[in-house]
């Protein structure tokens, strides 16, 4: 079993999902920023003789994350002939700025900043350069198979707009990685075999519900959806699949999510409250 997080950046308070998958997800990192362009950062895997043709590989990783902060390192062998070993991230070039400094990979698109963090170092396959067109695309490969990969997104608006002040306070953030462990804000990354912590608690990969956030609830093989949006409601029953059934219009109670997100994203260097 596994645990699927997702975490959105309004202008705003922000909310955060949680979804229970069977399976783990092969490609953790990937940011989207809004735009007609779709710019993006995704890892990835590619053979080393068929890169240049986009073939996508399955690579297996373990993602922690805490709201708008991730930590990722690799859970298991790779298994497809011809593959590089080592992780490969892609940088959109419709992205609109990136910049590199003290190991960090800095990223502004849009109203978002980000940042990403090869512990262990990285190289650039194809450099980065802002275009309008799909190709060429861009990626940074690692430098060493375990390394872990760290990622932090948020609204510009978190850092006043400024996006110096964003870098600065992310180069300042402190890293540890000693013995197969990687420290870094709340997450605790212990590798394929221990479960991780966040906020010094374990994490939980087996929780009570299928879907659980301020919008959607879902209980285990209930087939069974309670979603609202503010005072809006409606269910969606699959528990008969051959009768299923949508009811609208519905007057949100108890088994109804709250509808509205009030999880903020952290922000590095401000007050350590934010680290809840």
């Amino acid at each position: 079993p596994g645990l699927r997080t997702a975490f959105a950046l309004p202008a705003g308070p922000a909310h955060k999902s949680k979804t229970s998958a069977q399976t783990a997800k092969n490609r953790p990192l990937v940011p989207h920023f809004i735009s007609n362009k779709t710019p993006a950062i995704i890892s990835t895997a590619y053979s080393k003789s068929n890169h240049a043709k986009g073939n996508y590989i399955s690579f297996p990783f373990k993602t922690i994350q805490d709201r708008n902060v991730m930590v990722t390192m690799k859970w298991g062998p790779v298994t497809d002939p011809g593959v590089d070993r080592k992780l490969w991230i892609y940088f959109s070039s419709a992205l609109d700025s990136v910049e590199e400094e003290q190991g960090w990979i800095f990223v502004k698109s849009g109203n978002a900043f980000a940042g990403v963090k090869v512990v262990d170092g990285y190289e650039w396959v194809t450099p980065w350069k802002h275009s309008d067109a799909i190709n060429p695309k861009s990626f940074v490969r690692m430098l060493s198979e375990k390394s872990p990969v760290i990622m932090v997104v948020n609204d510009a608006a978190d850092y006043g707009n400024d996006f110096a002040a964003f870098k600065k306070a992310l180069i300042a953030e402190p890293v540890s990685w000693k013995d197969g462990v990687c420290q870094f804000a709340t997450i605790t990354h212990e590798g394929p075999l221990k479960a991780g912590k966040i906020a010094g608690n374990p994490v939980e990969y087996q929780p009570p519900l299928l879907n659980d956030s301020p919008f959607i609830r879902s209980a285990w093989d209930s087939g069974v959806s309670y979603i609202r949006k503010g005072d809006e409601a409606m269910i969606l029953d699959f528990s008969d699949p051959k009768n299923p059934k949508r009811t609208l219009g519905v007057q949100p109670d108890e088994r109804f999510p709250s509808g509205s997100g009030q999880d903020k994203p952290i922000v590095f260097g401000k007050a350590r409250d934010v680290l809840r």
